[in-house]
């Protein structure tokens, strides 16, 4: 064989042995298209034999329907000599269709004439199932990419939309995505080279974020975070997804949240308070340097669980630990809240630590995280310590002090007890200055009294059978009586002691009584002049230390006018409807008040004397004087009163006292004095009784004994209380009792209480020339059932009065009570 045609042989043999082995089906045909030859992968996916491709056999395995597309396609190539390629069906050996993509290519010779032609099929099915699933996925991808709450598009290489979904379209107020092909007038001017620096990187990278503001429809700049991913794909066109999430309100969160951690970090700092956090799974711990230092422990060195175990007081370390381990239990999940004391690792330092925290659980239970605050209280200890100390001192030195105060109690007592009987002696004293005040006065009356009653005595006894004469001189005589028994009383209610007793008072009445007593008190040169509004209301006050008061007044003001002036008394009502009214002086209480004012003529006094006026012991009488109390007294008389005092006075004008005292209560009782019965009121015809009279002077007993008798009476008499017991014990039949107070022996209180003893129920009178606040006191204690006490002197038919009043009563005539 020529070596030309065995270098031809040997070619073939190796084309068709690379051919047999090729993954794709191979063929050879002639220049007429003639196919002898198939690789074994044709007859492997066919199933078929070389008799079955003999001739034109292959086009059994076409697909019948493009079949004469396929016939014309190879004409065409046999006839002009050229190479074609075509993708259609071939029937497997299951008689399934599967698409191959078909190359055929003419062989020449060296002359260029066609001696062969080679076609390969290759199986694309697995290429259109994944284009046929690619464009399924796409689908999908855009459904989904519409479902998204979020923007979301897919971009080209380039950066041009190939697809947005409808919630950017939406947002962004376009109605297609060519609408935004190649235009990014949606981002801030600010933020878009971020934008295209990011794009750039995601065609660069694969991935790129960046936030920037896109423009709402509404035309609003809003914060997004937007995030490009690259991926593979067949089409180039779409190989970037971007999607876009609306984080403004989270922005502007974060950025609050980031002012507050600054506030709350700035708060920590200054309140010198360090954070911890422990991570029991990778037993790991943080501390910064405010913990570390609290151990210690350098600000660069690491820390770990042991450091904190270990830099625990060994007096505290147990009841620590066990604190940290309850609240890392899941079981008891408890708070963390310890004080201990820790010792320094690298100086030895003993400080006092307040360490507070709760532990963190996952869904299972387990306990992830520990976190806290620490503060260091070492200061704070330090001062308790201190403080507990200066306590037990200061106990010590308060049970000192309670024993002193004890001691000083005591004696306080003592001083207040021997002040007030000092002050009760003083305002007795201050009433006595008065009634010396008043001496002269009261005996100028009382000496034309003696001398009215001594003068128709005597001529009583010159013409004793001038009977008319006689009754006319018996009833001046009476009437004097009756003017010094007046004048008596209120002298004993000058000189009597006792405790403020408020009463409702007839101011105008008041002034009228001391009209005529001051009259005489302070001299015929001076004027005595009384204003009274008229319907004035009643005052609350003491009615004897106001007449004292009053008298005081009116005699400091004859003083100043050196015996010669007008004295005016006037008493008016005064309403305050604010404390601050320039009306109120003395600074009273909203209120109505009676007002006295006690006006003089004399010298006035300057400024800097009116302004000492009322300071205890400041007298301007010069040393003998005066006690310097009057106005003193005065002022804290209307004061403890409820009311107060002010002084207005000028050189050479004189001076005004104005006295205000609260106004009564509507409806509260007038004070006066006892009217005087009417002596004619006794009925003719009544019933008279024996009474028993007592009285250690013989001149009285007998005088009154007449009278009783001149009224119809048996008088049974005794001169002491001994004697009148033993007339009862005798059977002396009595109707009632009538007795002096003072009496040697057996005083009256005694008697009647005797006499009560042994006949319940007998009435008694009680007669007395001077009864005090004790002496009265004591009778509401001693006496019982009808009783009555009686100042002397007495006249007759009043006493008569008197008596058949308390024997109608115990006739059941008339309710039983006492009269007082």
């Amino acid at each position: 064989m020529p070596a030309a045609e065995q270098a031809r042989a040997m070619a073939v043999e190796e084309f068709r042995l690379l051919a047999e082995n090729l993954p794709v089906m191979c063929w050879l045909a002639d220049p007429t298209g003639y196919i002898f030859w198939y690789n074994k992968r044709w007859y492997e996916y066919t199933g078929t034999t070389p008799a079955d491709m003999e001739g034109w056999g292959w086009r059994s395995v076409h697909d019948p329907a493009i079949l004469g597309e396929v016939l014309e396609r190879w004409r065409t190539s046999l006839a002009t000599g050229e190479s074609f390629e075509m993708v259609f069906p071939l029937r497997n050996a299951s008689g399934e269709y599967r698409p191959f993509l078909t190359r055929i290519e003419p062989i020449c010779d060296a002359e260029g004439r066609i001696t062969h032609w080679c076609g390969a099929n290759i199986d694309i099915g697995a290429q259109f199932d994944a284009e046929a699933a690619l464009r399924r996925a796409n689908v999908r991808l855009r459904a989904m990419l519409d479902a998204l709450p979020m923007m979301a598009s897919l971009q080209a290489p380039d950066g041009e939309a190939v697809f947005i979904n409808r919630r950017s379209l939406d947002y962004l107020g376009v109605e297609a995505t060519k609408d935004l092909a190649g235009r990014t007038h949606v981002v801030h001017p600010d933020d878009r080279e971020v934008f295209l620096a990011a794009r750039r990187s995601a065609q660069a990278e694969g991935e790129a974020t960046a936030e920037v503001r896109l423009r709402r429809r509404d035309g609003v700049w809003r914060w997004h975070s937007l995030r490009w991913v690259a991926f593979e794909a067949e089409a180039p066109a779409a190989s970037i997804l971007a999607t876009g999430v609306d984080i403004h309100d989270l922005r502007e969160a974060a950025d609050r949240l980031a002012k507050s951690e600054e506030q709350l970090r700035l708060a920590v700092e200054a309140a010198e308070v360090g954070l911890w956090d422990v991570d029991p799974i990778n037993d790991t711990l943080y501390w910064p340097p405010r913990v570390k230092a609290m151990f210690g422990i350098s600000p660069e060195k690491p820390v770990s669980m042991a450091d904190f175990y270990a830099g625990l007081h060994p007096e505290d370390r147990e009841n620590t630990s066990a604190a940290y381990a309850a609240a890392a239990d899941p079981s008891k999940r408890t708070l963390y809240d310890v004080e201990y004391r820790t010792v320094g690792k690298e100086d030895g330092i003993i400080r006092w630590v307040a360490a507070k925290g709760r532990g963190i659980f996952d869904d299972n239970g387990a306990c992830i995280r520990v976190i806290g605050t620490a503060i260091d209280i070492t200061a704070r200890k330090r001062a308790e310590e201190k403080l507990a100390q200066e306590k037990q001192r200061a106990d010590i030195a308060a049970e000192q002090l309670r024993r002193l105060n004890e001691r000083l109690e005591a004696r306080v007592q003592e001083e207040v007890a021997a002040r007030q009987t000092a002050q009760a002696r003083l305002a007795h004293a201050q009433r006595m200055e008065a009634l010396g005040q008043l001496a002269g006065g009261i005996a100028h009356d009382f000496n034309n009294i003696l001398q009215a009653a001594q003068g128709a005595a005597a001529l009583i006894e010159r013409a004793p059978q001038d009977a008319e004469r006689v009754r006319s001189l018996a009833h001046t005589i009476r009437e004097t009586a009756a003017r010094g028994a007046a004048i008596t009383r209120r002298l004993l209610m000058f000189s009597r002691r006792a405790n403020l007793q408020t009463e409702p008072i007839d101011a105008a009445g008041l002034l009228n009584e001391l009209r005529d007593i001051l009259s005489h008190t302070l001299g015929s040169g001076v004027s005595v002049t009384v204003k009274a509004e008229p319907s004035l209301p009643l005052l609350m006050a003491d009615r004897g230390q106001l007449e004292t008061t009053l008298v005081n007044l009116a005699t400091n003001a004859r003083d100043a006018m050196a015996g010669a002036g007008e004295l005016t008394l006037a008493v008016a009502l005064d309403v305050f409807q604010r404390r601050e009214d320039e009306n109120n002086p003395a600074d009273l209480r909203v209120g109505s008040y009676v007002r006295f004012s006690v006006s003089d003529t004399g010298c006035g006094m300057p400024p800097e004397i009116l302004a000492r006026a009322s300071e205890p012991f400041f007298t301007t009488k010069g040393a003998g004087q005066g006690t310097g109390l009057g106005l003193a007294m005065a002022r804290g008389f209307a004061a403890q009163s409820g009311g107060g005092l002010h002084i207005e006075s000028e050189v050479a004008r004189g001076t005004v006292v104005n006295l205000w005292f609260p106004v009564a209560e509507e409806g509260a009782p007038r004070a006066t004095a006892p009217a005087e019965a009417n002596a004619e009121a006794i009925v003719s015809g009544q019933a008279r009784s024996r009474i028993l009279m007592v009285d250690d002077d013989a001149v009285v007993l007998n005088s009154l004994a007449q009278a009783m008798e001149a009224e119809g009476y048996t008088i049974v008499k005794a001169t002491s209380g001994a004697e009148a017991l033993m007339h009862l014990e005798e059977g002396q039949e009595v109707g009632l009792v009538i007795t002096d107070l003072s009496m040697p022996g057996m005083d009256g209180l005694k008697f009647i209480k005797e006499v009560q003893r042994r006949r319940a129920g007998l009435p008694a009178i009680l007669l007395t020339g001077f009864a005090t606040a004790a002496v009265e006191e004591a009778l509401g204690a001693v006496t019982r059932g009808l009783f009555s006490v009686l100042h002397k002197p007495i006249d007759a038919r009043l006493l008569a009065q008197r008596v058949e009043v308390l024997l109608e009563a115990t006739r059941g005539t008339m309710t039983a009570r006492s009269f007082r």
